[in-house]
């Protein structure tokens, strides 16, 4: 096993808010230290233990020694999330169980590749370690969830979350422009200390693609998606809208920089769940914010337009990468190989007559997919039932953009947890949602279920009645 310096960064910050803090400032720190994705805070011969990882272990230990002295917020944590338990400790026995069941079935590409050129290799279903490790995943994801619907009951938790989501989302640029800096590669390899295979970083015309200190390219445009969708989300609904607002615009940015089918992918999906939205309840569009966004549409096309015009060659580079990156991906060995491991997913479900495979049996290509292929029917209606309970689609507020921050802020981590997942639902090898998933779902729970349980205010008095009152009662208030 080899300590590496990010396993000090975290256990001080740990042992700090142990004494000092309290478990919303775990939660945080879980969320801050997901930043560094490319980073290892253990080595375990071929194994990694990121940042976010090591850092859950003080936060779980928190929740627990936060218990002595007050277990009602920890009682929140578990009632909310409800689904989400059942689906991860359904996965996790069955991590076990179902790959000794069905052993030699079927072939499958395994998790764990081994090699840059290993992606089409298939074993004959066995047990393995990747199945324990998935399974230790899922729990971790579950634990995250249950600390933040813990942490909501924090009257600060709102507030803290927002202005941290604004300060991580900074920091995530900071080290997509580091990444492409000259000279920067030695600062970068710090970061990026894990055991991880670094994909090819350059686009067909040769240009430097952003990862940051995330493992490539892909990884760090999902990372910049997951809270672009909080700082529009936030910023649609006025809370703290010039800075929301310009990290929303910064980070796209960086998205379209990065030059990843999923990133690109992501976008145009969350634009058509916008405009769904919007059809749904058309007041909710408001013409202020919709104007920002038209123009910045709009620059964007007379930009295009300015580059064919004044640099031919180059808008035709910047052509043929884009095609590469987008309607020609299925014609690549990429998109290949993502259709055999989609086609895994499929055949592990008719092989075993719907139950799965297990988690950590095979590698998928999308979430769902990996959902169904390892933990069956049973699992994909667990995980629905969760994602469904976050959004609470039927709920009115769900589509309204509220002027109380209170609602305003549990929906947009709502909003952010479901749709923050689109990437994974595009290109995404476990059935592990991530942490991220779970805190941001766990606050939108919580948050949600206090406002809906918090008794109604008081009907203002009309103002002649109020007048009545003080004059008939001059001692009263």
């Amino acid at each position: 096993m080899t300590v590496e310096w990010y396993a000090a960064i975290v256990a001080g910050a740990g042992l700090l808010l142990w004494l000092y803090g309290s478990v919303l400032g775990s939660v945080v720190s879980v969320l801050f230290f997901s930043l560094f994705n490319g980073g290892a805070a253990l080595i375990l011969g071929h194994s990694t233990v990121t940042p976010v990882s090591f850092a859950l272990i003080f936060l779980l230990a928190h929740v627990l020694l936060s218990m002595f002295t007050r277990s009602s917020h920890v009682n929140l944590g578990f009632k909310v999330n409800g689904f989400l338990a059942f689906y991860c400790i359904y996965s996790a026995a069955m991590a076990y169980l179902l790959p000794k069941i069905f052993a030699r079935a079927l072939s499958v590409p395994p998790l764990l590749q081994n090699g840059q050129h290993a992606f089409y290799v298939s074993n004959a279903l066995h047990y393995t370690p990747q199945n324990i490790t998935t399974a230790i995943y899922l729990i971790g994801t579950l634990l995250a969830a249950i600390a933040a619907g813990a942490a909501s009951l924090d009257p600060k938790s709102r507030k803290l979350v927002v202005t941290w989501g604004i300060v991580i989302a900074w920091v995530h640029i900071g080290f997509g422009i580091l990444g492409v800096a000259p000279g920067a590669s030695a600062i970068i390899k710090l970061f990026r200390n894990a055991t991880y295979a670094e994909l090819i970083q350059t686009t067909a015309g040769g240009y430097s693609r952003i990862s940051g200190i995330s493992p490539e390219p892909s990884a760090y445009s999902a990372y910049a998606f997951f809270w672009f969708v909080f700082m529009t989300e936030l910023w649609l609904r006025d809370v703290r809208p010039r800075l929301t607002g310009l990290t929303a615009a910064a980070l796209g940015l960086m998205i379209v920089a990065c030059t990843s089918t999923t990133g690109y992918a992501s976008v145009a999906v969350y634009v058509l769940i916008m405009l769904g939205r919007f059809a749904i309840a058309p007041r909710s569009l408001r013409l202020v914010k919709a104007a920002p966004v038209v123009m910045i549409v709009l620059a964007g096309a007379t930009g295009v337009l300015l580059l064919v015009n004044l640099s031919p060659h180059l808008a035709f580079v910047a052509g043929h990468a884009l095609k590469q990156l987008t309607v020609g991906k299925a014609d690549t060995e990429s998109g290949q190989q993502r259709l055999y491991w989609a086609a895994s997913a499929i055949k592990a479900v008719k092989v075993t007559w719907g139950l799965g495979i297990g988690a950590g049996s095979f590698r998928s290509s999308s979430l769902l997919l990996a959902i169904l292929g390892s933990n069956g029917v049973i699992g994909l209606v667990a995980f629905l039932g969760h994602f469904f309970n976050i959004l609470k689609p039927l709920r009115r507020d769900t589509y309204a953009l509220p002027g109380d921050p209170d609602r305003a802020i549990a929906v947009a981590a709502a909003w952010t947890a479901c749709a923050g997942l689109i990437p994974q639902l595009i290109s995404y090898p476990t059935p592990d949602p991530s942490y991220l998933f779970g805190v941001m779902g766990g606050l939108a729970l919580g948050w949600r279920y206090l406002r809906q349980t918090r008794p109604a205010p008081a009907a203002r008095q009309p103002r002649a009645l109020r007048t009545f009152s003080r004059a008939t009662n001059p001692a009263g208030p």
